[in-house]
């Protein structure tokens, strides 16, 4: 399922830090705690396991701040009062349609990484209607998607994060997708063959993200803004909308918007 959520500034001294992702994904996680505690902390500390990797089940856009409210200003974002809005997306059995809108509506936010803050009532919550699921359909991204490979560098294990545009990133992003949909199916049973292809449309834009940026362990994360077109099976394509596409999508990574024409 997925959700519009419009959110309202409150006051004149409303200031977002620009790399904010992390403190979205913390808001979310304590609205989720306030609703259902087990399921939250399970879902912060653990996830849906296939393999090794864990997955979180659910994305965010940027925030979409109207141009005429906002003004940026070094590393911060300053706000004027009026209304923001966030997308933000999960996998549909893993939560009511009424759970979610109870656990968010009138509920208010405070968005801070201990240099600035911004305070917002969630005003709205709207359930989005469904995409019509095709083998073939189009996507751009609302925010960042990440696709990494681990490599060692001077005895280190770091991440080398791919562009859209590098060879090996279909591969990654396939492997991604498809181990998302069995750890969701609690079974290795989805394998992709020579129908699975990714196609690039335009040229990607390569987006640096901040994780914890006002700590003393800051993460740089590199992910690229892009339209693509998928062909796979609707299985994957469903998972990949609705859980993100790529890698931490619950940082606020690899939400897609379905592409119109």
């Amino acid at each position: 399922m997925r959700f519009k959520l419009t959110l309202k500034t409150q006051g004149k001294q409303d200031i977002l830090p620009i790399n904010y992702q992390y403190e979205i994904a913390s808001w979310v996680y304590k609205i989720l705690d306030q609703g259902d505690r087990d399921f939250a902390q399970w879902l912060h500390r653990n996830g849906y396991q296939s393999g090794k990797q864990y997955f979180k089940f659910f994305t965010f856009s940027h925030l979409n701040i109207p141009q005429k409210i906002r003004k940026i200003k070094g590393d911060r974002i300053h706000l004027h009062p009026g209304d923001i809005y966030l997308t933000i997306s999960f996998l549909p059995e893993k939560a009511s349609e009424s759970f979610i809108i109870g656990l968010f509506k009138n509920t208010e936010a405070t968005i801070s990484d201990g240099k600035s803050w911004a305070n917002f009532q969630v005003t709205q919550v709207e359930k989005l209607a469904e995409p019509e699921f095709k083998e073939t359909m189009r996507f751009t991204t609302t925010s960042p998607l990440v696709i990494s490979q681990p490599e060692e560098k001077n005895g280190k294990l770091n991440h080398k994060y791919l562009s859209p545009e590098d060879e090996g990133f279909e591969k990654l992003f396939r492997q991604n997708l498809v181990r998302k949909f069995n750890a969701r199916e609690g079974a290795n049973t989805m394998e992709t063959g020579p129908d699975f292809n990714f196609r690039l449309i335009g040229k990607p834009r390569k987006k640096g993200i901040t994780i914890k940026s006002n700590t003393a362990h800051p993460i740089k994360v590199i992910g690229y803004m892009f339209d693509f077109e998928l062909t796979s099976p609707k299985a994957l394509i469903e998972t990949g909308y609705f859980g993100g596409f790529g890698d931490m999508n619950s940082q606020g990574f690899g939400c897609g918007e379905v592409k119109r024409d």
